[in-house]
Protein backbone atom coordinates (compact mmCIF):
# COMPACT_ATOMS: atom_id res chain seq x y z
CA UNK A 1 0.00 0.00 0.00
CA UNK A 2 1.41 3.36 -0.99
CA UNK A 3 2.36 6.24 1.30
CA UNK A 4 -0.70 8.35 0.49
CA UNK A 5 -3.01 5.61 1.73
CA UNK A 6 -0.98 5.00 4.88
CA UNK A 7 -1.03 8.75 5.55
CA UNK A 8 -4.82 8.74 5.13
CA UNK A 9 -5.24 5.78 7.49
CA UNK A 10 -3.04 7.44 10.12
CA UNK A 11 -4.79 10.81 9.78
CA UNK A 12 -7.84 12.00 11.73
CA UNK A 13 -9.77 12.88 8.56
CA UNK A 14 -12.60 11.04 6.85
CA UNK A 15 -12.15 9.87 3.27
CA UNK A 16 -14.23 12.74 1.85
CA UNK A 17 -12.25 15.33 3.81
CA UNK A 18 -8.85 13.83 3.07
CA UNK A 19 -9.36 13.36 -0.68
CA UNK A 20 -11.58 16.41 -1.25
CA UNK A 21 -15.00 14.91 -2.06
CA UNK A 22 -18.49 16.19 -1.28
CA UNK A 23 -19.85 14.97 2.06
CA UNK A 24 -23.44 14.82 0.78
CA UNK A 25 -25.27 11.48 1.07
CA UNK A 26 -22.34 9.64 2.62
CA UNK A 27 -22.29 7.01 5.33
CA UNK A 28 -19.33 5.34 6.99
CA UNK A 29 -18.66 1.68 6.37
CA UNK A 30 -19.43 1.15 10.06
CA UNK A 31 -22.95 2.44 9.48
CA UNK A 32 -23.22 0.26 6.38
CA UNK A 33 -22.00 -2.79 8.32
CA UNK A 34 -24.55 -2.24 11.08
CA UNK A 35 -27.40 -1.64 8.62
CA UNK A 36 -26.64 -4.88 6.78
CA UNK A 37 -26.58 -6.81 10.04
CA UNK A 38 -30.09 -5.48 10.70
CA UNK A 39 -31.13 -6.83 7.29
CA UNK A 40 -29.64 -10.18 8.27
CA UNK A 41 -31.91 -10.22 11.33
CA UNK A 42 -34.91 -9.66 9.06
CA UNK A 43 -33.72 -12.51 6.85
CA UNK A 44 -33.39 -14.82 9.86
CA UNK A 45 -37.03 -14.16 10.74
CA UNK A 46 -38.06 -15.08 7.20
CA UNK A 47 -36.14 -18.37 7.24
CA UNK A 48 -36.83 -19.35 10.86
CA UNK A 49 -39.12 -22.25 10.00
CA UNK A 50 -36.87 -24.01 7.45
CA UNK A 51 -33.76 -23.29 9.53
CA UNK A 52 -35.36 -24.76 12.66
CA UNK A 53 -36.34 -27.80 10.61
CA UNK A 54 -32.73 -28.21 9.47
CA UNK A 55 -31.53 -28.00 13.06
CA UNK A 56 -34.01 -30.68 14.08
CA UNK A 57 -32.88 -33.03 11.30
CA UNK A 58 -29.16 -32.27 11.63
CA UNK A 59 -28.34 -31.65 15.28
CA UNK A 60 -24.90 -30.24 14.44
CA UNK A 61 -26.27 -27.17 12.61
CA UNK A 62 -26.14 -23.98 14.68
CA UNK A 63 -26.52 -21.11 12.20
CA UNK A 64 -26.55 -20.25 8.52
CA UNK A 65 -24.97 -17.70 6.20
CA UNK A 66 -26.14 -16.85 2.69
CA UNK A 67 -24.57 -15.15 -0.29
CA UNK A 68 -25.19 -14.84 -4.00
CA UNK A 69 -23.60 -13.47 -7.14
CA UNK A 70 -25.37 -11.18 -9.59
CA UNK A 71 -24.32 -9.27 -12.66
CA UNK A 72 -23.82 -5.73 -11.35
CA UNK A 73 -25.00 -4.18 -14.62
CA UNK A 74 -28.13 -6.26 -15.28
CA UNK A 75 -28.94 -7.81 -11.90
CA UNK A 76 -28.97 -11.24 -13.52
CA UNK A 77 -28.64 -14.01 -10.94
CA UNK A 78 -25.50 -16.15 -11.35
CA UNK A 79 -25.19 -18.42 -8.32
CA UNK A 80 -25.64 -18.64 -4.58
CA UNK A 81 -24.13 -20.44 -1.62
CA UNK A 82 -25.39 -21.37 1.84
CA UNK A 83 -22.91 -21.70 4.70
CA UNK A 84 -23.89 -24.12 7.45
CA UNK A 85 -22.22 -23.19 10.72
CA UNK A 86 -21.95 -26.16 13.11
CA UNK A 87 -22.01 -26.19 16.89
CA UNK A 88 -18.48 -27.58 16.63
CA UNK A 89 -16.11 -28.15 13.74
CA UNK A 90 -15.80 -26.52 10.34
CA UNK A 91 -18.63 -25.00 8.34
CA UNK A 92 -20.01 -26.61 5.20
CA UNK A 93 -20.53 -24.63 2.01
CA UNK A 94 -23.67 -25.75 0.18
CA UNK A 95 -24.46 -25.00 -3.44
CA UNK A 96 -26.98 -26.10 -6.01
CA UNK A 97 -25.75 -28.64 -8.51
CA UNK A 98 -25.37 -27.36 -12.06
CA UNK A 99 -27.03 -30.46 -13.50
CA UNK A 100 -30.04 -30.81 -11.16
CA UNK A 101 -32.15 -29.12 -8.48
CA UNK A 102 -30.27 -30.87 -5.69
CA UNK A 103 -27.97 -29.14 -3.23
CA UNK A 104 -24.58 -30.51 -2.29
CA UNK A 105 -21.49 -29.60 -0.30
CA UNK A 106 -18.81 -27.76 -2.25
CA UNK A 107 -16.12 -30.38 -1.58
CA UNK A 108 -18.13 -33.49 -2.40
CA UNK A 109 -15.48 -36.16 -2.61
CA UNK A 110 -12.32 -36.91 -0.65
CA UNK A 111 -9.55 -39.38 -1.45
CA UNK A 112 -9.92 -42.32 0.94
CA UNK A 113 -6.64 -41.63 2.72
CA UNK A 114 -8.01 -38.19 3.77
CA UNK A 115 -10.51 -40.00 6.01
CA UNK A 116 -7.72 -40.76 8.48
CA UNK A 117 -8.12 -37.10 9.47
CA UNK A 118 -10.79 -36.66 12.19
CA UNK A 119 -12.03 -33.32 10.84
CA UNK A 120 -12.40 -34.73 7.33
CA UNK A 121 -14.29 -37.78 8.65
CA UNK A 122 -16.65 -35.48 10.55
CA UNK A 123 -17.26 -33.39 7.44
CA UNK A 124 -17.80 -36.51 5.36
CA UNK A 125 -20.42 -37.82 7.79
CA UNK A 126 -22.22 -34.48 7.81
CA UNK A 127 -22.29 -34.43 4.02
CA UNK A 128 -24.35 -37.63 4.16
CA UNK A 129 -27.12 -35.71 5.92
CA UNK A 130 -27.49 -33.01 3.27
CA UNK A 131 -30.10 -35.09 1.33
CA UNK A 132 -32.32 -34.85 4.44
CA UNK A 133 -32.63 -31.06 4.18
CA UNK A 134 -33.07 -30.49 0.44
CA UNK A 135 -36.52 -28.87 0.77
CA UNK A 136 -35.28 -26.49 3.47
CA UNK A 137 -32.19 -25.50 1.47
CA UNK A 138 -34.34 -24.89 -1.59
CA UNK A 139 -36.75 -22.69 0.38
CA UNK A 140 -33.99 -20.66 2.04
CA UNK A 141 -32.20 -20.16 -1.26
CA UNK A 142 -35.41 -18.89 -2.87
CA UNK A 143 -36.04 -16.47 -0.01
CA UNK A 144 -32.42 -15.29 -0.09
CA UNK A 145 -32.44 -14.57 -3.81
CA UNK A 146 -35.49 -12.35 -3.37
CA UNK A 147 -34.51 -10.71 -0.07
CA UNK A 148 -30.91 -9.80 -1.00
CA UNK A 149 -31.66 -8.95 -4.64
CA UNK A 150 -29.35 -6.10 -5.65
CA UNK A 151 -27.87 -5.80 -2.14
CA UNK A 152 -24.64 -7.79 -2.33
CA UNK A 153 -22.66 -6.14 -5.11
CA UNK A 154 -19.23 -4.76 -4.22
CA UNK A 155 -19.49 -1.10 -3.21
CA UNK A 156 -16.89 1.48 -4.15
CA UNK A 157 -15.89 4.01 -1.52
CA UNK A 158 -16.37 7.72 -2.24
CA UNK A 159 -12.83 8.03 -3.65
CA UNK A 160 -13.19 4.66 -5.45
CA UNK A 161 -9.88 3.63 -3.88
CA UNK A 162 -11.51 0.99 -1.67
CA UNK A 163 -14.09 -1.70 -2.34
CA UNK A 164 -16.42 -3.09 0.29
CA UNK A 165 -17.90 -6.59 0.16
CA UNK A 166 -20.60 -7.76 2.53
CA UNK A 167 -21.40 -11.46 3.02
CA UNK A 168 -24.64 -11.89 5.00
CA UNK A 169 -24.25 -13.17 8.57
CA UNK A 170 -20.56 -13.79 7.92
CA UNK A 171 -18.37 -10.75 7.40
CA UNK A 172 -17.55 -7.47 5.69
CA UNK A 173 -14.33 -7.19 3.71
CA UNK A 174 -12.48 -4.03 2.73
CA UNK A 175 -10.45 -4.57 -0.40
CA UNK A 176 -7.79 -2.55 -2.18
CA UNK A 177 -8.27 -3.20 -5.93
CA UNK A 178 -5.11 -1.38 -6.99
CA UNK A 179 -2.94 -3.80 -5.00
CA UNK A 180 -5.36 -6.75 -5.12
CA UNK A 181 -5.08 -7.06 -1.36
CA UNK A 182 -7.51 -7.33 1.55
CA UNK A 183 -7.19 -4.42 3.96
CA UNK A 184 -9.45 -5.76 6.70
CA UNK A 185 -12.04 -8.40 7.62
CA UNK A 186 -14.90 -7.67 10.01
CA UNK A 187 -16.38 -10.97 11.15
CA UNK A 188 -19.87 -11.86 12.33
CA UNK A 189 -19.38 -15.62 12.11
CA UNK A 190 -15.69 -16.47 12.08
CA UNK A 191 -14.45 -17.99 8.83
CA UNK A 192 -11.08 -19.02 7.54
CA UNK A 193 -9.06 -16.15 6.08
CA UNK A 194 -7.17 -17.09 2.95
CA UNK A 195 -5.48 -13.68 2.65
CA UNK A 196 -3.69 -11.92 5.47
CA UNK A 197 -5.18 -8.42 5.86
CA UNK A 198 -2.96 -5.35 5.64
CA UNK A 199 -4.34 -3.61 8.71
CA UNK A 200 -3.86 -4.58 12.34
CA UNK A 201 -6.74 -4.62 14.84
CA UNK A 202 -6.31 -0.99 15.92
CA UNK A 203 -6.08 0.29 12.33
CA UNK A 204 -9.05 -1.68 11.09
CA UNK A 205 -11.27 -0.31 13.89
CA UNK A 206 -10.14 3.20 13.01
CA UNK A 207 -10.98 3.02 9.30
CA UNK A 208 -14.55 1.88 10.08
CA UNK A 209 -15.42 5.55 10.67
CA UNK A 210 -13.05 6.96 8.01
CA UNK A 211 -13.94 5.09 4.81
CA UNK A 212 -17.24 6.26 3.32
CA UNK A 213 -19.71 5.12 0.66
CA UNK A 214 -22.71 6.72 -1.02
CA UNK A 215 -26.10 5.95 0.50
Amino acid sequence: MNKVLWDFINSDLTEADYFGYSKDDLITIKDYFLSMQKKDEEFKKLIKEPLDSMKDKCGWINDLGYTMLQQSETGEYISSALYLFPNEGKNLIIRKRYDSDDYTELAEKFPKFYLFNKAIRERYERQKEIPLIQDELREIDKIGQSFYDGQLHAKNSVSEIFQIYYVPNMRMEVYLPSDQEVMAYYHINKMKEYDKPLLNEEQKEKVLTKIQIRK
